[in-house]
């Protein structure tokens, strides 16, 4: 049995910028913490490699200090670790690409003896294990799989890419098909670039992103983690492990015909670990003015305590009087109309709250056209004939 820690995307030393100095330092020394946290978790379940599927740090501009950190937490774990950098790009912006300044060039590598770093197309074997890793740095417009014979001795195959996974006709910087995943022949590719822990598996190969062991943003997974991968008589197996302390939560809420008291109960209620939360909460449907800056004001008081507090309101319309349109003008026929089939919507699932979104939306834009204050051109309409 061989086991392997499959960990991408750590992005040490992001600026987090939207934060407060302190905060953002805060995150910063979290981000680290993970990275020894999910090293911690590969000595205890006694695992043969550690990966690193790109983007290990930010960019290439790493301090001293940090890099030390770092290179401080691989060398004394004493487990072997390959490192695919970065995404290649000319600002280096959010990868740590290879190049003339290259994190991956500075000296202090050469002091590692547990670590191997992709710089070309390579395989590198580990006799401990039977395990040969394979990879290709990426680069724009260049292939993303490596393409290198099986290594002879190797029981075990296993690809790295830093890549988008897309289908045939789509298009990015760095893509990946599922056509290329089924016909890679490895035991188990990992993957990196997307910050969501996620399976593209495709024709009986094992393809999985890890996510970033500690999160970075919303819409993300909630709690950092990383995949301990399994590889046992032809078998491979796939296990998650929570690295992260900080949780990143999206709440949403309608709120037509809630009182400010209530929306900011409904928002209150679904955070359990304040202070090691960034909540972003999402106001959608229709309200007073009035009403919907209490409502926020409400939601700041309750919620003093959290990390990080962003509110977004910019769904919200206010509230249209039917009376106002009288029965029988195209106004007031198209009002009536669209407030029925808002009102007829039920449910609090995604699917229900886009459609009352677009419902809302279509309402107020409509009604714009209708007086006057928009012309059909201003509502950029992508015109679909038959």
């Amino acid at each position: 049995m061989v086991r392997i820690l499959h960990l991408s995307d750590l992005h040490l030393g992001r600026p987090f910028g939207f934060l407060s100095s302190e905060k953002a330092r805060f995150l910063r020394e979290a981000q680290l913490r993970a990275f020894q946290r999910a090293v911690g978790w590969g000595q205890r379940e006694g695992v043969t490699a550690i990966l690193i599927v790109g983007d290990l740090f930010d960019s290439n501009d790493v301090s001293a200090k940090l890099l030390g950190e770092v290179q401080a937490i691989i060398r004394t774990s004493g487990i072997p670790f390959y490192i695919l950098p970065g995404a290649a790009s000319e600002a280096n912006a959010g990868h740590d690409g290879l190049g003339p300044g290259s994190v991956y060039n500075r000296r202090s590598w050469n002091d590692l003896s547990n670590v191997c770093i992709f710089k070309d197309e390579e395989c590198f074997y580990l006799d401990n294990g039977g395990v040969a890793v394979y990879a290709r740095p990426s680069y724009p417009e260049s292939p993303v799989l490596p393409r290198l014979p099986r290594h002879s001795e190797a029981r075990h195959h296993i690809g790295l890419c830093h890549a988008s996974v897309c289908f045939r006709d789509e298009i990015d910087d760095y893509p990946l098909t599922y056509e290329e995943i089924a016909d890679c022949g490895f035991d188990y590719l990992a993957l990196g670039h997307w910050h969501k822990r996620q399976d593209h598996s495709s024709g009986g190969v094992l393809a999985w992103y890890s996510g970033c062991p500690e999160v970075l943003d919303w819409d993300r997974d909630a709690q950092g983690g990383a995949l301990l991968i399994t590889l046992q008589d032809g078998s491979v197996e796939v296990e998650t492990r929570t690295t992260g302390e900080l949780t990143w939560q999206t709440t949403t809420v309608d709120i037509s015909a809630k009182t400010a008291a209530e929306i900011a109960a409904s928002v209150a209620a679904g955070v359990t670990d304040p202070e090691y939360t960034l909540l972003k909460v999402e106001l959608f449907g229709t309200a007073d003015p009035q009403r919907w800056q209490e409502a926020e004001q409400l939601i700041r008081e309750r919620l003093d305590n959290v990390f990080h507090l962003q509110i977004d309101s910019s769904r919200v319309r206010p509230e249209i009087d039917p009376a106002k349109y009288p029965l029988g003008t195209v106004a007031g026929e198209y009002v009536r109309l669209l407030q029925d089939e808002i009102a007829a919507l039920v449910g609090d699932d995604l699917q229900t709250e886009q459609q009352r979104t677009v419902l809302i939306d279509a309402l107020h834009r409509g009604l714009a056209v209708l007086e006057g204050e928009m012309t059909l051109k201003d509502l950029d309409l992508e015109v679909v004939l038959p």
